[in-house]
C-alpha cells in the first residue's frame, strides 16, 4: 500500500502487508489531507472509510461498483464519444450506503475511446463551478 505526494519522487506512506490484507484496511493507518485526493480501485468501496477522508476534507475517486443503490438529484449529459458521458450527483441509496455516507456523491461515466470501454468512477469532489 503505497501513498504518493505527486509533489515530490517519494513516497508519503508505505505498508507491506500480508497478501491476505484487505486494501480498504489501509486506509486506516493514512492521516487524510485536506485538498489531497485519493484515487483508488473500486475494492476499496467502503463508505465508513470513504466518509473518513470526506471528514478530513479530503477527496477521493474511486471505480462504482455496479450494485451500489444512487438516487440522482442533478445531472449533465455530454456529447457521446467526447470521454465523459454523463455527469451526476446524488445520494446513495441503500439502507448501508445511505448511513455509513449520508452526504451527496458525484457519479461520472466516461468513455475510453481507444480501449473501447466505459468506466464509472464517484467522487466526493462536487465541483461547484459547474452547478453542482
Amino acid at each position: 500500500h503505497t501513498l504518493l505526494d505527486l509533489r515530490g519522487s517519494i513516497p508519503s506512506f508505505i505498508d507491506v502487508s500480508k497478501g491476505n490484507c484487505p486494501d480498504n484496511k489501509a486506509l486506516d493507518l493514512i492521516t487524510i489531507e485536506p485538498g489531497a485526493f485519493y484515487v483508488m480501485d473500486k475494492a476499496h468501496v467502503d463508505f465508513h472509510r470513504l466518509n473518513n477522508i470526506d471528514d478530513g476534507k479530503g477527496f477521493f475517486v474511486v471505480r462504482f461498483k455496479k450494485n451500489i443503490a444512487f438516487t440522482r438529484i442533478a445531472s449533465k449529459n455530454f456529447q457521446p464519444n467526447k470521454g465523459v458521458m454523463l455527469d451526476q450527483v446524488g445520494r446513495l441509496s441503500g439502507c448501508v450506503g445511505r448511513k455509513k455516507y449520508p452526504n451527496k456523491i458525484r457519479k461520472v461515466v466516461f468513455h475510453d475511446n481507444e480501449r473501447n470501454k466505459t468506466f464509472t468512477f464517484m467522487t466526493n469532489n462536487l465541483f461547484k463551478k459547474h452547478g453542482f
